[in-house]
């Protein structure tokens, strides 16, 4: 009776086995193809903006009444121009310098006959030299900077300096005069302006 016990059950078990290993794997099957999913950027331009530029303190000038005589100064400031608006579009920048009057007599002008500019190359900004941003009503304005065409977004002059040239005069009140150098950042080509 052991025997035939013990054989039924390896049999029963044998068959669950062979059943189990011979039913087929069921896959879920696909009722449609694949879909695509959609990816969007939209890429904002920025916008330009002229971040520095250079002051001028020339220090002393002595009078000679002999001929002009000149001061020279070094700004500690570069022309510097961040550009975001991408696509390496043109820009320039333009400077113009009027009177320089003595301080608290706004009606006492120095007499001047030129300013003029030298700036060293720098950042994706080539170096140049300007013979005379000034002029008694402003008109005269030079460009002192140009860039832009490259991918580099914050350009920057090298070292700037600048030169005075004073016209003397026996009506040359000595004390401290003041003026302004009026700094533009333009979104163009430089050759395009007139």
């Amino acid at each position: 009776m052991k025997k035939t016990i013990i054989s039924t059950i390896l049999a029963t078990t044998l068959a669950g086995m062979v059943f189990a290993v011979a039913t087929p794997m069921t896959s879920a099957a696909q009722l449609d193809g694949p879909k695509d999913g959609s990816t969007v950027v939209h890429i904002q331009a920025g916008g330009i903006s002229l971040d520095s530029v250079p002051s001028f303190n020339y220090g002393a000038i002595t009078d000679t009444q002999a001929g002009f005589t000149s001061g020279i100064a070094t700004s500690a400031a570069p022309i510097q121009v961040t550009d975001l608006r991408g696509a390496s579009l043109p820009w320039y920048v333009t400077a113009s310098a009027g009177d320089l009057t003595l301080q608290g007599k706004d009606d006492v002008k120095l007499l001047t006959s030129a300013v003029s500019m030298n700036i060293a190359d720098g950042t994706a900004v080539a170096g140049q030299t300007v013979d005379n941003i000034y002029s008694a009503d402003d008109s005269a304005t030079a460009t002192v900077a140009n860039g832009g065409l490259t991918t580099t977004a914050t350009t920057m002059s090298g070292t700037v300096t600048s030169t005075i040239k004073v016209n003397p005069s026996s009506t040359l009140q000595a004390g401290k005069y003041d003026g302004k150098i009026t700094y533009t950042l333009v979104d163009s080509d430089p050759t395009s302006a007139s």
